[in-house]
C-alpha cells in the first residue's frame, strides 16, 4: 500500500511539472487562482535616418517640355507653295533696239510654285511666347497663262522679325501656334519673254528691295529640347516696277541674228509684280 502512495504521489507530481513547464514555454504564467494569461507582444519600431526617409520618396517629375521653358531657341524649315497674283499682270511696251522693234506685251503671272528654306534664332518664354530673327531664301517661278514659253523667276531673299505664341495643351504634346512677321525681301527676277511676233526680251538683274511680310498658323508638338511643326504660311512682297542700273534688257529677233542690248535702260518700263504666295511650311526647332 505503501509503494503504491508514493506512486500515485509520484505520479501527480510529474503531472503538475509538467503542466507548469508547458505554460511557461508558451509564455504564460499563472496568476493566484491559477489563470492563464498570454505575454502581450510589444512591436519594436527601427528608426528611419533622414536620408533613408527621402529614398523611399519618388523624385517628382516634371511634366513640363523643356522645348517651351524659357530660353534661346534655333530652328530651320523649309516651304512649299504657290502663287495668287492673277491681279498683277503686268505691261511691257514696244522696245526698239539695234534695228529690232518688239510689241508691247502683258505678262499674265499665273499660279506657278515655290520652294524655299529659312532659319531663325530667338527667345522662348514659358508662357509659349516666342520672337525670333528669321533669315529665309525663296525661288518663285511664274509662267504667262496666255503664253507658256513666257517665264520669269524671282529669287527672294528675305529677313523678318516674328512673332509666334504657342498654346501648350496637353503638356506640349499639342502645340496649336500662330505667326505674324515683318521686314524686307531682296527679290533678283530674271526671264525671256516673246511677243506676238516671237521677238525676245530677256530681263536680268532686275533688282529690286521692299517690305515683306508673313501671317501663319499651325500645330506643334514637343520633347526634350525639340520642337517639330507643320502648318500654313502666307508669304507677300510689296509690288515692285521701278529699275535700277544693275538691270540688263536684250532684245533679239526670231532668227537671234538682230537686235542686242538695250543701251538705255531708261526706254524699258516694268510693270508692277506682286509676289504674294500660300505655303505649306514645316520646321524644327530646337533649344540652345
Amino acid at each position: 500500500m505503501k509503494i503504491s502512495k508514493y506512486i500515485s504521489a509520484l505520479a501527480f507530481l510529474g503531472v503538475l511539472a509538467f503542466n507548469t513547464s508547458s505554460s511557461f514555454a508558451d509564455g504564460d504564467y499563472m496568476s493566484s487562482h491559477s489563470k492563464k494569461h498570454k505575454a502581450p507582444v510589444s512591436e519594436v519600431s527601427t528608426p528611419v535616418s533622414p536620408a533613408e526617409h527621402h529614398s523611399f520618396e519618388s523624385a517628382p517629375v516634371n511634366m513640363k517640355k523643356s522645348g517651351l521653358s524659357s530660353g534661346m531657341t534655333f530652328g530651320i524649315g523649309g516651304n512649299y507653295g504657290f502663287a495668287i497674283n492673277s491681279n498683277s499682270d503686268f505691261v511691257i511696251p514696244s522696245i526698239t533696239s539695234n534695228g529690232v522693234t518688239t510689241k508691247a506685251l502683258t505678262f499674265a503671272q499665273k499660279h506657278d510654285s515655290l520652294y524655299g528654306a529659312y532659319g531663325n534664332l530667338g527667345w522662348m518664354m514659358e508662357n509659349g511666347l516666342e520672337a525670333n530673327v528669321q533669315v529665309g531664301y525663296d525661288q518663285l517661278k511664274f509662267k504667262d497663262k496666255n503664253n507658256s514659253s513666257n517665264s520669269l523667276e524671282n529669287t527672294i531673299l528675305s529677313g523678318m522679325l516674328n512673332l509666334i505664341y504657342h498654346v501648350d495643351l496637353f503638356e506640349g504634346a499639342f502645340l496649336p501656334y500662330v505667326t505674324l512677321g515683318a521686314g524686307v525681301a531682296r527679290v533678283t527676277t530674271k526671264g525671256t519673254l516673246y511677243d506676238a511676233d516671237k521677238n525676245s526680251i530677256a530681263i536680268k538683274d532686275l533688282i529690286k528691295t521692299t517690305f515683306a511680310y508673313q501671317a501663319g498658323a499651325g500645330v506643334a508638338t514637343s520633347f526634350e529640347n525639340v520642337v517639330l511643326g507643320v502648318g500654313y504660311k502666307f508669304l507677300g512682297v510689296n509690288g515692285y516696277s521701278d529699275v535700277n542700273s544693275d538691270i540688263s534688257i536684250t532684245i533679239k529677233d526670231p532668227t537671234a541674228a538682230n537686235g542686242g542690248v538695250l543701251d538705255t535702260v531708261s526706254l524699258f518700263s516694268y510693270g508692277t509684280n506682286k509676289l504674294n504666295t500660300h505655303n505649306i511650311t514645316a520646321f524644327v526647332k530646337f533649344q540652345i
